[in-house]
């Protein structure tokens, strides 16, 4: 019986990542592969494929039994989220990228987690390879430890409480986006929460990241500002302005760019969310601001 999914993304050439790092065989573990080759739009169209069903090749150390590839002509990472999560079927799935590697102990260890903590539907982990610190002691997600924050790769969840809440990563954030190039994971985490499902981060190593994160990125650039800023603007006006001032005195600190800078670009990401929830709430706009959409996952 499959226990446990994990569900990597990959676009392009990245497949030749998953195939170069490791991914053990482990009794009770699947890997489930969204591939995205928008260069084959004119012979995909908007159909998703298994890859065993094409002449698409794949590298020799993918054709495994345990592991699944679906291939896909449509872009962005929210998007191949969404896709992977549709495919899945086992009841708990860890979300990857084509360099994370794992060991058998670990992904054993995802399970073992669930098993402990049989009311929360959500658990963060962590990961090696970015230099990055994190709490020492669980906490509830509603309520996250100072300095905290999530990256996908850490997040694993029960497959049946996230699809039966609607929630979806939205496909206005995240790589690929035209609009918004980061955010998408604490989005989804945020929406999740609010619809009220539980989640608990557990201190406890689940992988290895081999190359930088796209989670890394300048925290002053206006891009992730600006999607910081949109995602702040769901969380109501008050609470919504005192992170955002606080997010801007943070980022001056830590890289030194003035604190007007940080503070316009912050404000236009949330006056832009402010404008889409208007136009949502007038019916002038079918574009979701949260990932509840059940917009196309190619």
């Amino acid at each position: 019986m499959i226990e446990l999914q994990v569900l990597i993304s990959t676009l392009g050439d990245g497949i030749n990542g998953i195939a170069g790092v490791a991914h053990p065989v482990v009794e009770g573990v699947e890997y489930i592969v969204v591939w995205q080759r928008p260069d084959l739009r004119l012979q995909l169209g908007d159909e998703v494929k298994e890859v065993s069903d094409t002449d698409i090749e794949v590298p020799e150390d993918l054709r495994r039994p345990d592991i699944r590839v679906y291939v896909s002509a449509g872009c962005g990472l929210s998007c191949n989220r969404n896709l992977a999560i549709s495919r899945a079927t086992a009841p708990l799935c860890l979300l990857s990228d084509d360099d994370m590697s794992y060991r058998s102990e670990q992904l054993r260890g995802v399970i073992e987690a669930f098993a402990a903590h049989p009311d929360n539907d959500i658990i963060t982990f962590q990961y090696v390879g970015d230099n990055k610190d994190y709490p020492q002691a669980e906490f509830d997600l509603r309520k996250p430890a100072r300095g905290w924050y999530i990256s996908s790769v850490e997040l694993a969840f029960r497959r049946k409480a996230v699809s039966d809440s609607g929630v979806r990563f939205n496909p206005e954030l995240g790589l690929g986006s035209e609009l918004y190039s980061c955010g998408e994971e604490e989005m989804w985490l945020f929406s999740l929460l609010k619809a009220g499902l539980k989640g608990v981060y557990v201190p406890q190593i689940i992988g290895r990241h081999q190359g930088l994160s796209t989670g890394v990125k300048s925290a002053a650039e206006k891009s992730v500002l600006r999607a910081q800023g949109y995602i702040f603007s769901l969380k109501g006006i008050h609470p919504a302005l005192f992170h955002i001032l606080l997010k801007a005195m943070r980022v001056t600190r830590a890289t030194g760019r003035s604190f007007c800078h940080n503070m316009r670009w912050l404000c236009q990401g949330w006056w832009e969310g402010q404008r889409r929830q208007m136009r949502l709430r007038k019916g002038k706009d079918t574009t979701a601001t949260e990932p509840q959409s059940k917009q196309q996952s190619q």
